[in-house]
């Protein structure tokens, strides 16, 4: 069978899917025996179409796992050389920042010892609301300019951010008290339908509906 009366069997099929009518018994036999016949066509595509998804698989399976092979190294050695790099210019970041601190916390200090001068000459000169004005001022300092880590060309470093769940208790409590969206949890359907295939129609869950579904599983003798 070609491709092309596969295709005019399956219009057939669906067409004749489309008018079937069950009303009794009999017509319910003659439309189990009529799944049976579309299941038969199925396996007639399985036949024709395997074969060749099996070759391209195989062929396409054997192209990753050598460019797979291939990579390995190079990924290896960027792997190495980045650990590096981002390792260094932390270091650098955290360095910039140190000394950004102590400059601002310095030029602060200075500031306000300058501020104290001006106040106390104020009060010695006998201007003592003037000395308390000059108190009450909000200390204004330099912008302080650190050296940071130079590019060295064509690397940019981008920032990822991720979360993780140290006490899902705790965060189970913030989502019941509204501290935190629900969608921060996400249901464990594995275990919810494990739950619901075990138990079936005795299993009760707040929060969750168990429902049966059926389908019909065809054999061929």
């Amino acid at each position: 069978m070609n491709e092309k009366e596969i295709q005019n069997q399956a219009l057939a099929l669906k067409a004749e899917a489309d008018s079937f009518q069950i009303t009794n018994q009999e017509s319910y036999n003659l439309a189990n025996e009529f799944g049976r016949r579309i299941k038969q066509g199925m396996r007639t595509i399985d036949a024709y179409c395997d074969p060749v998804i099996d070759a391209a698989y195989k062929a396409h399976k054997a192209a990753c796992d050598q460019k797979k092979a291939l990579y390995a190294p190079f990924e290896a050695a960027k792997k190495i050389i980045d650990g590096k790099q981002i390792a260094w210019y932390r270091a650098e970041q955290a360095r910039a920042e140190e000394e950004r601190r102590k400059a601002e916390e310095e030029a602060r200090k200075k500031a306000e010892e300058e501020r104290l001068r001006q106040a106390q000459e104020l009060q010695d000169a006998g201007m003592t609301e003037a000395a308390a004005d000059a108190l009450e001022q909000p200390i204004v300092t330099e912008k302080v300019t650190i050296a940071e880590p130079e590019r060295a060309g064509g690397e940019s470093y981008r920032e990822t951010w991720k979360a993780e769940v140290i006490d899902l208790m705790a965060l189970v409590k913030a989502v019941a008290a509204g501290q935190a969206f629900p969608h921060c949890l996400e249901a464990n359907m594995t275990t919810l339908n494990m739950m619901a295939r075990t138990l079936k129609g005795i299993a009760v869950l707040p929060g969750v509906r168990f429902i049966k579904d059926i389908s019909i599983i065809r054999k061929f003798e």
